[in-house]
């Protein structure tokens, strides 16, 4: 198709110069550029710091040594006193099977959970690696997209200089205009496609992530507290087997306690791991030293304080940070052994026999937590007397107990201790204090219930204000009985 130009007035070459300054105006040459993905930051680096086949080949290790025998085979490099020395070694053996069996047992079934532990969070790494593989492949495939993008571009940009040097007129001119804003907008429809793909595939990536970690955490929470309460198990049964002495005859015999206090509480039967049951319900010791920092006034001036019934030593150590010289009292031996692991000044003994031992006025402050509610009426009474007379003037009696004006402690966890003996009312604990002669009695209660689970007050319109109050009033009652603080403590002065 020819154009033909009559009009005399027209100069080509002014057209061709005003067409190079509208594409100049329109930035038009900077626009037409490539684009590569190449060129977008990638954040994201997965973490191949673990060598798979390696971490393949210790689990297998795993799964093959979890199951431990005890009836392993007994030998002896001695050639005379070698057979003598096995047949001991078997008939000892033979007399601990009933107690180191079970023991044995449970510690197989731990190793079968735990390895069955990691043998899912080995698979699921696997899942994730392979994932990431997949992921990587869907990358390469919108590169190649982006670089048929970049060609479909190179075209235009080819047909725009071509246009641009046959047309020299205004027409050429207009088309040009438009073919560069068609340009423009598939340009700007590839960066905002390419952006989509990115963040799409970042987010998928993220979300992978995230769902493994916070599995990973959940199972690594598990593991440590399961691990903990199997250490502690173990402990306690190399306490025990420390505990087993031969006489001269070879007979076994159980080790007696050295404190010189005789435990009267061990003629009850009832064996009974109350290390491992407050390991699992108590809660933990950091959360016990933080809610017994309410005490440090009562005690922050003090020199030497008994700690009765230290169980675990939490009030121990609250006043071993605070630089306070204390000692630990309690009869039962793996809350002893634990103690003196620890570095504790600990005592095996009854409370009542050892406040006997002491001279009157003597110590400058007495505590016991959660000890009153497994003491007999007339212990506690005796106790009280004792403690009167072996603290010096103006120090503290320290009882922290459950709370029976809560009713909701005997259905959550009054009744979990066996070794509960009976519920002391604060009333009560406030009166036996007075009554022995301690001044300034104080009762204070704390844990309080989860609100949730506590009644909310009503509000309706419609009803007489006046019976509305007295209902909310009322309902309120109703939550401090049944849903109030499950603790209390008494405090009373010499």
């Amino acid at each position: 198709m020819e154009i033909e130009i009559n009009d005399d007035e027209i100069d080509v070459r002014e057209i061709i110069s005003k067409m190079k300054k509208e594409l100049n105006k329109h930035n038009i040459t900077e626009k037409l550029h490539e684009v590569s993905l190449s060129k977008v930051e990638n954040n994201y680096t997965p973490d191949s710091t673990l060598d798979l086949r390696a971490l393949h080949e210790k689990v297998d290790i795993l799964n093959r040594s979890w199951n431990t025998n005890p009836e392993f085979n007994i030998t002896s490099h001695r050639k005379y006193l070698g057979p003598i020395i096995v047949k001991g070694k078997k008939l000892i053996r033979k007399l601990l099977r009933w107690y180191i069996n079970p023991y044995a047992s449970g510690q197989n079934e731990f190793n079968a959970n735990l390895t069955r532990t990691i043998n899912e969070l080995f698979s699921q790494y696997k899942t994730v690696c392979e994932q990431f593989e997949l992921n990587k492949a869907n990358y390469s495939s919108v590169q190649a997209e982006l670089e048929n993008k970049n060609e479909q571009i190179r075209v235009l940009k080819a047909q725009i200089h071509e246009l641009s040097e046959k047309h020299k007129d205004q027409a050429g001119i207009a088309y040009a205009n438009a073919l560069s804003r068609e340009m423009e907008d598939k340009l700007t429809n590839a960066k905002e496609e390419l952006t989509e793909i990115k963040n799409t595939f970042y987010n998928k990536l993220s979300h992978i992530e995230q769902l493994n970690q916070t599995h990973f955490d959940a199972e690594l929470i598990t593991l440590k507290q399961t691990t903990r309460v199997a250490n502690e198990r173990l402990r306690r049964i190399e306490r025990k087997l420390r505990s087993v002495q031969t006489d001269d005859y070879g007979h076994i015999e159980l080790a007696i306690a050295k404190d010189g206090y005789k435990d009267e509480s061990q003629n009850t039967g009832l064996d009974f791991d109350y290390y491992l049951f407050e390991e699992y319900f108590r809660g933990s010791r950091e959360e016990i030293i933080e809610r017994q920092k309410q005490y440090l006034p009562y005690f922050s001036q003090a020199s030497n304080v008994l700690d009765l019934g230290c169980g675990r030593g939490e009030f121990t150590e609250l006043m071993w940070q605070q630089n306070i010289s204390v000692v630990s009292i309690d009869i039962d031996d793996d809350m002893v052994e634990y103690c003196r692991e620890r570095g504790f000044n600990v005592k095996k003994a009854d409370l009542i026999s050892y406040l006997q031992t002491l001279e009157d006025n003597s110590v400058e402050g007495i505590f016991l937590g959660q000890v009153i509610e497994h003491m007999k009426p007339e212990d506690i009474i005796n106790m009280v007397k004792l403690a009167y007379k072996k603290l010096k003037p103006n120090c503290w009696l320290i009882a922290e107990t459950p709370n029976p004006r809560s009713l909701s402690i005997f259905a959550q966890s009054f009744y979990l201790d066996l070794t509960h003996n009976k519920p002391i009312h604060p009333f009560t604990a406030q009166f036996i204090w007075e009554s022995e002669g301690f001044r300034g009695v104080e009762v204070k209660y704390f844990s309080p219930n989860n609100p949730i689970v506590q009644l909310p007050s009503l509000s309706i319109p419609t009803m007489d204000p006046e019976a509305l109050a007295r209902f909310n009033t009322g309902l309120q009652h109703w939550n401090e009985v049944v849903f109030g603080n499950q603790d209390y403590f008494v405090a009373g002065k010499k």
